[in-house]
Formats: structure tokens, sequence, C-alpha cells
């Protein structure tokens, strides 16, 4: 007795999806590793860049500066304000 005798084909291309889908995962989970580690320098050189532009102060005055608004840029909008 065979006990794939009484599979239909639709059952059969199931499991063979299913083994080729384990396949894939059990070389992909192999090899991950591997590629994680093999960029492991690039994505610390990335992080090192990062960090030095996150603490890079931004250009411009920043919240809490006293800004001092000189007296033409109060001026602009006098003369077109109705009294």
């Amino acid at each position: 007795m065979d006990p794939l005798e009484g599979m239909t084909i639709p059952l059969a291309l199931i499991l063979l999806a299913a083994a080729l889908f384990y396949l894939v995962l059990t070389v992909l989970w192999i090899a991950l590793p591997f590629a994680v580690f093999g960029i492991k320098k690039r994505l610390d050189r990335m992080l090192i860049v990062l960090e030095e532009i996150r603490d890079r102060p931004l250009p411009g005055p920043r919240p809490g500066d006293d800004i001092q608004i000189p007296d033409s840029a109060k001026d602009i909008f006098s003369s077109s304000r109705r009294s």
C-alpha cells in the first residue's frame, strides 16, 4: 500500500509548495546571520554618522534665545493697517 495513493493533485501541490517554502526558509535562516555580520561595519559607521548629525547644532536662533526684531521689520505692516 502506497500512502500517497489516494492523494489528489491539489493536495500534492500544496505539500510540494510547503516543502519548497520550508526549504527556502531553511536556506534563509542559515544565510541571514552571515549577511548581518557582513554589513555590521557599515551599519556601525552609519550609526556614528547619524549620531553626529543629531548632535550637530541647528543654524539659526534656538528656542529661548532673545530675538531682537529690527524696527524696519516692525514697521512693515504699519502702513497697511487701518486706524
